[in-house]
């Protein structure tokens, strides 16, 4: 019986350097797909994964995402992923956010009702001459 010889000669310090340092500006091999295994009823790796992310808004980002593209998959606004996303972690909006939220809709509705009636205004005084 022959043996295989996988001979890659001796590891030092320098040649782990250098492929380190080869690798470096590669992209990490790692997808979040590598992450989709079930661990029990309840759980997988890429949900633990997700539950392990130390920044909160990272945290919301990479659940709405996997929502969006493993669990829903429905064409719904971002806001919705990202609001039943918070839900399901316990980061729900706080008060003031959701003052700050509706603030910011009522001056982009204001807004664009504001330049719907300049458009308005423009197209009557065409209409005049």
């Amino acid at each position: 019986m022959e043996v295989l010889n996988y001979d890659f000669g001796e590891i030092t310090d320098e040649k782990f350097k250098k492929i380190k340092d080869d690798r470096k500006d590669e992209e990490p091999r790692i997808t979040p797909k590598m992450f989709d295994y079930c661990l029990g009823d309840t759980t997988s790796l890429r949900l633990e994964h997700i539950y392990n992310i130390p920044d909160n808004e990272n945290k919301i980002k990479e659940f709405a995402k996997f929502l969006k593209e493993d669990i829903i998959k429905q064409n719904f606004p971002d806001e919705v992923y990202e609001w039943f996303a918070r839900d399901k972690l316990g980061l729900g909006y706080k008060k003031h956010e959701i003052k700050e939220m509706r603030r910011k809709e009522k001056i982009r509705q204001n807004r664009e009702k504001k330049k719907s009636n300049e458009e308005k205004k423009k197209q009557k005084s065409k209409n005049k001459i």
